[in-house]
């Protein structure tokens, strides 16, 4: 299944810097990259990955969801280094955990046609060993701005607009 249980509809969900910054590394496949999710609870980033893993399954790459067990498991079983694969890691409590399984594991993600994808509520920890190849996109809420463009893009002949505005700022506070 998906990550969570958040869909965005179509396109435009406000996020085209980052789907676009994940098109770029889906491109550049067959080179690793590891890719931080970092913001606050609620500001998109599980259902960024959602985004993510439908873009990669649209191109035919292989994309699920892991564990950091599942992650150390596959690097030190040597089960990346075939075929490109997306891995998804969300909401994950213990960054410092995965900087470990990272570190041990640099030579082989190197090696490997992975995207490994994270979520972390916060900041995503800087990993030295593999800082030329980690790319951190960090989530802000949506503003009103924002909003109103997901709106003209999703719904262009929407009646009450400015309600919805007011509306969606004040119950998702800019979610």
């Amino acid at each position: 299944g998906l990550v969570g249980s958040e869909m965005c509809i179509r396109d435009s969900s406000g996020r085209e810097k980052e789907l676009n910054e994940f098109d770029s590394l889906l491109e550049k496949l067959p080179e690793p990259r590891i890719l931080w999710i970092e913001g606050e609870r609620g500001t998109g980033k599980t259902a960024l990955l959602n985004r993510l893993r439908i873009k990669a399954l649209s191109k035919g790459i292989n994309a699920k969801e892991a564990t950091a067990g599942e992650l150390y498991r596959l690097l030190n079983e040597k089960n990346l280094n075939e075929e490109p694969l997306i891995l998804l890691l969300d909401d994950i409590s213990s960054p410092s955990e995965l900087t470990g399984i990272f570190k041990e594991n640099a030579a082989a993600i190197r090696i490997s046609p992975v995207i490994i994808a994270i979520s972390v509520n916060g900041k995503a920890p800087g990993i030295e060993e593999l800082s030329d190849i980690t790319t951190i996109l960090t989530l802000s809420s949506l503003n009103k701005k924002d909003i109103e463009f997901i709106l003209d893009k999703n719904f262009p002949h929407l009646e009450n607009k400015k309600e919805l505005i007011s509306f969606l700022l004040e119950r998702t506070e800019g979610n």
